[in-house]
């Protein structure tokens, strides 16, 4: 397990989880949307000084999940199966231009 002293042990737990372990939590109310990706940000934030990620959506993503944490405590349904997941997407193919 990890034990960077920065990471709370609910933040090194959520980190250390499977996809489809935190989307349950997330789905039972034991976390929110927001704060699962408030966690992986920090961890962007970080991965920025080695510039592998070109760009970052922290403000825009956090705005939305916390309409969609709103929406899930108040109907108790999340918007679809991977609701919450905070994801990053690798651009691998080489395009001109």
């Amino acid at each position: 397990p990890c034990t960077l002293s920065h990471l709370s042990p609910r933040e090194v737990e959520i980190v250390h989880l499977h996809a489809t372990a935190f989307l349950d939590r997330i789905y039972r109310g034991e976390y929110s949307a927001v704060e699962v990706t408030f966690v992986y940000s920090n961890a962007a934030v970080a991965a920025q000084v080695t510039n592998c990620l070109a760009e970052v959506f922290i403000e825009q993503t956090l705005q939305r999940l916390r309409e969609l944490d709103e929406m899930f405590q108040q109907t108790g349904q999340v918007i679809g199966p991977l609701h919450g997941l905070p994801i990053s997407i690798k651009d691998h193919m080489k395009i001109k231009g």
